[in-house]
């Protein structure tokens, strides 16, 4: 089967970021000291893996079956949420907060490619491939706010409900 020239060029470019992408991570398994995040960092590298092995298929001249994306193994998210209670070591946290960005910049870069791939199926894919990369995000983040690493702030009801009313305003004018 052949490709449209715009789904190769940008499988081509994936393929390059995920060879990278695997070997950093391979690396940060062997430095990291929690052993629920170098659980997260084996998943992720696994999942790339597949990933490539999905493009591969897709990339080859004669290969005309189909491609799947395998699924995410089933967590159990209460592991996470114990993880503050496991020791770890400093460089941790900044291997979560690179991991947990790189499967944002990831998740986005293959759902922009997805929407201008021409195949239907390489476009299937890489939407899968988007989600799987933002159910890491997800995953480094949980870790990171189980672990107490996360600073989120939260607005007030008084700044919520005013904004509301800004806008509530603004598009009061639209009929029932």
């Amino acid at each position: 089967m052949t490709l449209p020239a715009i789904d190769l060029g940008l499988m081509t470019e994936h393929l390059s970021a995920h060879k990278g992408l695997i070997h950093k991570l391979k690396m940060y398994e062997g430095k990291v000291f929690h052993p629920t995040l170098r659980y997260l960092l084996e998943l992720n590298r696994e999942m790339l893996k597949s990933h490539t092995e999905a493009m591969m298929a897709f990339i080859h001249p004669y290969y005309n079956g189909e491609v799947v994306i395998p699924p995410l193994p089933y967590l159990q998210l209460e592991e996470i949420h114990k993880s503050k209670e496991t020791p770890y070591h400093d460089h941790d946290k900044s291997i979560t907060m690179e991991s947990k960005s790189s499967s944002k910049m990831m998740a986005n870069e293959n759902f922009m490619s997805a929407s201008l791939m021409k195949d239907p199926n390489v476009r299937r894919a890489h939407l899968e491939m988007a989600h799987q990369q933002a159910t890491l995000q997800q995953l480094y983040r949980e870790f990171s706010d189980a672990m107490g690493w996360s600073a989120v702030s939260h607005t007030t009801i008084e700044n919520q409900a005013e904004i509301y009313r800004h806008y509530y305003g603004m598009f009061s004018f639209f009929p029932d």
